[in-house]
């Protein structure tokens, strides 16, 4: 049903389209690990025929996160139409309460805009329920604000009358296209300006420390260049920030990578040689992502030549990495 040709993560061509579902397309293989998590809530279901056939005339397929479970459901709704145009009847899925519409008319991470409008339905009075929706928690990848209650999406082709007014004039059926904006608008709304930036805004520029596992798995370099969306959930692991890059005004922040626990986890480049990195005294860290924690592009060359300014720091004082130690060691190093 959409007309998105960009991305689902960000607003590059796509080329890799899910092997499950194959209803969503990635431009690479970070930016469909950044929606991973997420979509495998319903990639299997959206296939069902429960899910894909039309139950009787007059229905449309909405998602629905129920104010009680940890996942969220595509059902069927019957449509009807009031003042305001054609909407799914979701009186009792709501609880028979006074809800508010927000209206999605743009990917709010990517910014790419939609050729339909998605309603996003809630009831107001949060407080009034006092559990957190988790089935939102879990489909924003627990980057979301508190949100609570039954909450239910559904879109449409939006018409104007001949006052001017918006209206729906056309029920549409919710895709796996839809379901990852909904998903992103969880994680990007209700953040401050600062919070915003920090999972909207340009890919990421990071580098992959591989361990030897999977550097011989791979048969590669150990560092690896990294460029993913900003909620990718690897740039929002607990992780160390490396006091020395604080020192020279270079923030860089370490966690370790989720997927290769079953490979050799030693990473020399990580270890006692590099003390700037992280405080181990072993080399078995698994791989790691490096990263600024100001999201500023980060290099493959300037990842190496560090590890080099930490040796170099051994055996001097912390309070003499400044800055300006450190710009001078680069450009002797890199020109």
């Amino acid at each position: 049903m959409a007309s998105i040709k960009t991305c689902v993560t960000c607003t590059e061509t796509v080329t890799v389209p899910c092997r499950s579902c194959g209803d969503v397309n990635y431009c690479s293989w970070e930016c469909e690990t950044a929606d991973k998590v997420s979509h495998q809530l319903l990639c299997s279901t959206f296939k069902t025929p429960e899910v894909q056939q039309r139950p009787a005339d007059g229905m449309c397929r909405v998602l629905f996160f129920p104010k009680d479970d940890d996942k969220p459901r595509v059902i069927w709704l019957k449509v009807v139409d009031d003042y305001f145009g054609l909407k799914p009847d979701m009186d009792d899925i709501m609880d028979g309460r006074t809800y508010r519409p927000e209206e999605i008319d743009e990917n709010p991470l990517t910014g790419v805009k939609l050729d339909h409008r998605i309603h996003l339905c809630y009831v107001d009075d949060f407080a009034s329920y006092g559990k957190i929706n988790m089935a939102v928690v879990e489909t924003a990848n627990r980057m979301c604000k508190p949100w609570m209650g039954p909450i239910l999406a559904y879109c449409g082709k939006v018409s104007e009358d001949e006052e001017g007014n918006d209206f729906v004039g056309e029920m549409m059926d919710m895709d796996m296209t839809d379901y990852s904006t909904v998903s992103q608008y969880f994680i990007a709304a209700r953040r401050d300006f600062a919070e915003r930036a920090k999972v909207v805004g340009p890919k990421v520029q990071a580098v992959k420390v591989l361990c030897d596992g999977e550097r011989e798995a791979n048969d590669c370099l150990r560092l690896q260049p990294f460029t993913a969306p900003r909620f990718h959930p690897q740039f929002h692991t607990e992780g160390h920030v490396s006091t020395i890059s604080t020192l020279v005004g270079m923030p860089l922040k370490l966690t370790k990578w989720k997927d290769t626990r079953e490979l050799n986890p030693r990473n020399d480049f990580i270890g006692l040689k590099g003390p700037g990195y992280i405080p181990v005294q072993d080399s078995n860290t698994g791989t790691v992502l490096i990263f600024r924690e100001d999201l500023a592009p980060l290099k493959v060359g300037t990842v190496d030549v560090f590890r080099s300014f930490c040796e170099h720091a051994m055996d001097r004082a912390l309070d003499e990495m400044t800055a300006q130690k450190w710009n001078e060691f680069l450009t002797a190093r890199v020109g």
